[in-house]
């Protein structure tokens, strides 16, 4: 009878590993099992969300997408003078932006698409940073596109950074070659004399805080502003 079972939760499982695999070969994208984000509840309410959004977006001129950096970013309030969208999910990675872009982006046609993608996928982004990033520009061909380099993390995991700097070499070649405009945040964020983010930019060495997002906005308003002609 154990034995029975067994076999049956074997099979069971075969089944649904066959069912993912066929589904990621047909999507194109074998590498969304590096997105946890994508079978999380928070990410899919987000992906209503954005779908009830959309129903009312008109003339988007700035659309933020990302991970929690950009979740947690009160664009609104920022650039209370532009119309923008935050298309940002926390936890979400290169794949799942790549597995959202419809809603995300194609849907509202923004005159620019602002990225900051990758910290959670930190060792994987650039497999499919590139892939990612021409889908962008071959649906939104009359979009501007902004990509922010990802930014230095401290405490406990100021071990990652030595990761996010070859990742930012790689991310900033690829927006060169693609004729997008490349923002290093790195530096801007980066204190040299503790070798990590800036503590008064920080509450938990990863998320900006207040003055943070402040100094974020300072950097890209003025940009922004170029790029809309205002």
């Amino acid at each position: 009878m154990k034995n029975k079972f067994f076999n049956y939760i074997i099979v069971l499982f075969a089944i649904f590993g066959v069912a993912l695999g066929v589904m990621f070969y047909i999507n194109g994208n074998c590498d969304v099992l590096f997105s946890p984000a994508l079978f999380s509840d928070y990410y899919n309410d987000k992906i209503e969300l954005f779908k009830q959004e959309n129903q009312t977006a008109s003339d988007v001129e700035v659309a933020f997408v990302g991970d929690s950096i950009t979740d947690l970013y009160d664009v609104k309030s920022y650039y209370s003078e532009l119309n923008v969208l935050n298309r940002g999910i926390g936890g979400d990675t290169t794949y799942g932006v790549e597995n959202r872009l419809e809603v995300s982006l194609y849907a509202v046609k923004p005159k620019v698409v602002v990225m900051m993608i990758g910290v959670n996928n930190r060792t994987t982004c650039c497999r499919n940073y590139e892939r990612l990033l021409v889908k962008i520009k071959n649906n939104l061909q009359d979009s501007k596109i902004v990509i922010l380099s990802l930014i230095p993390t401290g405490g406990s995991i100021k071990s990652w950074n030595m990761q996010l700097q070859r990742n930012n070499v790689i991310i900033k070649d690829i927006a060169t070659r693609h004729d997008c405009v490349y923002v290093d945040m790195y530096s801007v964020f980066y204190d040299s004399a503790i070798a990590e983010i800036n503590p008064n930019y920080t509450d938990d060495g990863l998320h900006p805080n207040a003055d943070g997002y402040v100094v974020m906005t300072n950097v890209l308003k003025p940009r922004l502003k170029e790029m809309l002609n205002k």
